[in-house]
């Protein structure tokens, strides 16, 4: 347990790895955290402005817990539209691209405080993005059905085509950089991009296309539907290999896990469900996306599900324990639809319906111990994880 400086408040920690806040004069309870814990606080450190907690866990994790808002959570852009829709980050971590619901897409250099690209050429909203592997070429889609490859840093046109009869919703360039893959409502498609030939048309049997998500080792294609289903395509046999009901309302988006075994399905019934691949099991169940889950992606800490919801907040889930990380966030006073991880697996992105972007670093260890300062220092490091145990620290 540990007193907030004025005294009049203690915090403490329970077996399930909450905090709980007491009244010390009225000895009142005032509040209960989500767990951030899989098993219970053992120890607790507050600044000395009482502005940020840390706690221990018998599962040895340490967590950092803000008292206000005084540390910005997310840094914002702002498109040139009233929407921002697609979005995407490049492999080597140097663009940051939004599209909006007014035909632009704009490209960041991340880090280098410099005014967006701004790229003017689609007659209509651009949901989706892709960065090429080497990171030189931009492809965007639009609700027409048309795409647009662009040249980087240069910002200039490279080709021009038709990939579906209507909305394009996803876009990913294969790993080896031979194909683009788009998804339209009907079908999905793989593109040759040095001749913009069409090789190979997936067709979606019932129901329409929502999103097409990429799995990290590049061999399976998961594609949702407003059917329920997703189909988990095998992009070397151009075949099938499981068909997974996930829920029976429309399924927005769909993640593989960092090692491609197991995926997370976002469901419009406010659901978001994870499944092994092997098997076509369900493992595991996260509720309370209001409007429905619209986007999600897993960190690279192999534990971390982030996902966005059509009241625009963002959420945090321990996919081994099933609990929350934190409390649900606001990320979007709209509807937030797309979600794009940095290289680091630590950083991601949202795009909103505010016509913001946001990038979000909650688990960067530079940035923790640059806002915790003396709560988790040298000292407290050699006491919780030992003298000899490799890790980082807060001096």
């Amino acid at each position: 347990m540990v007193f907030a400086p004025d005294g009049n408040i203690l915090i403490g920690g329970n077996a399930d790895g909450a905090v709980i806040l007491w009244d010390v004069a009225q000895w009142k309870h005032l509040k209960t955290s989500p767990s951030g814990h899989s098993q219970a606080i053992i120890d607790a450190g507050m600044s000395e402005d009482g502005r940020l907690l840390a706690t221990l866990g018998q599962d040895q994790v340490v967590r950092f817990w803000s008292f206000d808002s005084m540390y910005p959570l997310a840094d914002e852009r702002q498109v040139v539209g009233q929407a921002a829709k697609g979005l995407a980050v490049s492999r080597n971590g140097h663009y940051l691209a939004a599209g909006d619901d007014s035909g632009v897409v704009q490209v960041w250099e991340i880090d280098s405080g410099k005014e967006p690209a701004i790229l003017q050429a689609h007659r209509h909203q651009v949901w989706a993005l892709a960065f090429y592997p080497t990171s030189h070429l931009l492809a965007s889609g639009d609700r027409s059905g048309q795409i647009r490859l662009w040249n980087l840093p240069a910002g200039t046109l490279q080709r021009v085509f038709k990939a579906h009869d209507g909305a394009v919703w996803s876009l990913a360039f294969t790993s080896d950089g031979s194909h683009l893959i788009t998804a339209g409502d009907e079908d999905a498609c793989l593109w040759e991009v040095n001749t913009g030939a069409l090789r190979s048309r997936l067709a979606n049997d019932a129901g329409r296309i929502t999103r097409a998500a990429l799995a990290p080792d590049g061999t399976l294609l998961a594609v949702t539907s407003s059917d329920g289903n997703v189909r988990i395509w095998d992009l070397k046999r151009m075949a099938v290999v499981r068909d997974i009901k996930a829920d029976d309302d429309v399924i927005w988006s769909a993640a593989f896990s960092r090692d491609s075994r197991q995926l997370a399905a976002a469901s419009s019934d406010e659901v978001i469900t994870l499944w092994d691949l092997a098997s076509g099991r369900q493992q595991g169940t996260f509720t309370g996306h209001t409007g429905g889950a619209t986007d999600l992606a897993y960190l690279d800490d192999r534990v971390t599900l982030v996902a966005v919801d059509r009241s625009g907040m963002l959420h945090w889930w321990d996919t081994c324990t099933g609990r929350r990380l934190s409390q649900v966030c606001p990320a979007h006073t709209g509807t937030s639809w797309r979600l794009a991880v940095y290289p680091d697996g630590e950083r991601f992105a949202t795009a909103g319906d505010d016509g913001k972007v946001k990038v979000w670093d909650e688990l960067s260890i530079e940035r923790a111990c640059q806002i915790s300062q003396r709560t988790f220092d040298d000292v407290r490091r050699r006491q919780y994880l030992g003298q000899d145990e490799r890790s980082f620290a807060c001096d």
